[in-house]
Formats: structure tokens, sequence, C-alpha cells
């Protein structure tokens, strides 16, 4: 329960953080969304690890595993995030960020 609380909070307040990011920004902004999903998944084998009764040596190593792949999930996470707000240039090449901001062109079109 702890991990879907937290992930809906977070979600709700990237959601307004995100309001103001550009076109191509819109990429890092993804990908800091789907590493809260796969946050919220390393979140909930970590929780279960960690709250299971007898410690044996296979429940340390799923905490150790939980462990490892939350520190990951929020890294790219913190990565998407600081890239989306601070509108990092060199995250998307120039000529990838020409194509998003430029409108697409209809079949009909003969220009």
């Amino acid at each position: 329960m702890l991990p879907t609380v937290g992930c809906l909070i977070f979600a709700c307040g990237l959601w307004y953080l995100f309001r103001s990011a550009d076109l191509p920004h819109y990429l890092t902004a993804d990908l800091a969304l789907f590493s809260l999903v796969l946050l919220f998944r390393a979140l909930k084998d970590l929780v279960s690890a960690v709250t299971k009764s007898p410690r044996d040596q296979v429940a340390l190593s799923k905490i150790r595993r939980g462990a490892f792949w939350t520190v990951l999930c929020a890294s790219g996470l913190t990565f998407g995030v600081l890239a989306t707000i601070y509108s990092w240039e060199w995250i998307i090449p120039d000529r990838i960020a020409l194509e998003i901001r430029s409108l697409p062109q209809s079949k009909g079109d003969t220009h």
C-alpha cells in the first residue's frame, strides 16, 4: 500500500512540474514517468521483502535485489525530472528537436 500511495502522490507532483515543458522535453518527461512506473514495481518488491518475517539468505538476496532496482529506477526518475525541469539541451540532439517542433505535412500538401 505504501508504494502505491507514494507513487500516486509523486505522479501528481510530476504532472504539475511537467505542465510547462516544451515539446522536445516531453521525451525526458516520458523517461521520468516510465522510471516512476518501474520504481513502483521495484518498491513493491522491496517492501514485501523487507516486511517478510524470517530473514534467511533468500530474503536478504531479495532485499539487495529490490534495493538495487529501487536505486536504479530512482536515478532514472531523478535524471528525467531534472532534464525536463531545466530543459537540458544536450539530452536531445538538435535534429530530433527540430523534427519534434516541425508540423507534419498532410498527404494533400504539395509545398
